[in-house]
């Protein structure tokens, strides 16, 4: 048989094992944090959240990347949470290259599962945001998740 009659047989097994390769992000223990920002996808893996008590003997959990330096919620439990004016959620949006920061002025989070057996989290989020610096703009953040978080808790 001649090398070039081999060639599109090792094409075929080659596009077919990458087909059949799981995609890190979409199994289902991996932890993901990822949304939709103005259009523009962002995903982030490899993140902890953390669980604290603070003053008054509340609980406080938090997340944060590079695009969100304040994602917190006190006394979490699996609940969904309007972000707008909620004690319950803070958050800061910090907008790549500008450092503008942003505040939510509608949208929702819903804790799905908080597992502090297991210690791990999971949930939704979408909401719109403005700075107060710049009224004018808005960010659109949609399609949130937050799949299998491990929660460290401190002391």
């Amino acid at each position: 048989m001649k090398l070039r009659n081999l060639i599109p047989a090792i094409f075929a097994i080659v596009l077919i094992s990458t087909a059949f390769t799981p995609n890190p992000t979409s199994e289902k223990n991996v932890p993901v944090f990822k949304c939709v920002v103005n259009n523009k996808a962002y995903e982030y893996t490899g993140l902890k959240a953390y669980m604290r008590v603070i003053t008054g003997g509340y609980k406080q959990l938090s997340l944060y990347n590079d695009l969100f330096s304040k994602f917190c919620f006190l006394n979490p439990s699996t609940k969904e949470i309007a972000v707008s004016g909620s004690h319950e959620a803070i958050i800061r949006y910090i907008e790549p290259g500008t450092n503008n920061t942003y505040y939510p002025t509608t949208g929702k989070v819903t804790i799905k599962s908080l597992d502090l057996t297991t210690n791990l989290v999971s949930g939704e989020f979408e909401m719109e945001l403005h700075s107060k610096e710049h009224p004018e703009r808005v960010i659109s953040v949609t399609k949130g998740q937050f799949n299998n978080i491990p929660i460290e808790v401190l002391q």
